[in-house]
């Protein structure tokens, strides 16, 4: 018979914030509080009915230079497609649904470079900003600044 609770099986830095710190002495300088937890975040969308407007289109385009962009799902009606970055009017992506067989992760050589190169999708997928489908899902990371080599605001 276990004697562990519910409690320690699982942990979700999400569902315990810390508290929030106490007003410090007039004599100390304020510091901001530190996140030490990466996070992603995931943003569905639906901009518009038929076709994104063209003030919406500006925004996703300037969406995918920020420095926290992961970049967003989107595509046509049933082919989807992970873009992670434009030229001019133009999106970049790569389709997701290349289909790949299971490895050997048994294998000392794992992963080999063989499997590694049959991860890229042969050739990127283009599709201009005025014929994206109005249903996307926008990405953004945030990472600790002491766990990456720049640090990101």
């Amino acid at each position: 018979l276990s004697t562990l609770q519910p409690e320690s099986l699982f942990f979700d830095p999400l569902l315990h914030i810390p508290p929030e710190p106490t007003a410090p002495p007039p004599s100390e300088p304020v510091t901001n509080p530190t996140w030490d937890a990466s996070l992603l975040l995931l943003i569905p969308l639906r901009l518009g009915l038929e076709s994104v407007p063209p003030e919406h289109a500006a925004r996703i385009l300037a969406m995918l230079e920020l420095p926290q962009s992961i970049g967003f799902i989107g595509g046509r009606p049933n082919h989807a497609i992970y873009f992670f970055g434009h030229h001019g009017n133009e999106l970049h992506g790569l389709d997701p649904h290349t289909t790949q067989p299971t490895p050997e992760v048994e294998d000392e050589e794992f992963p080999s470079l063989e499997f590694l190169a049959s991860l890229s999708c042969p050739r990127p997928q283009k599709l201009r900003v005025d014929r994206l489908d109005p249903s996307l899902a926008l990405g953004a990371a945030r990472i600790p600044h002491h766990r990456t080599e720049e640090p990101m605001n």
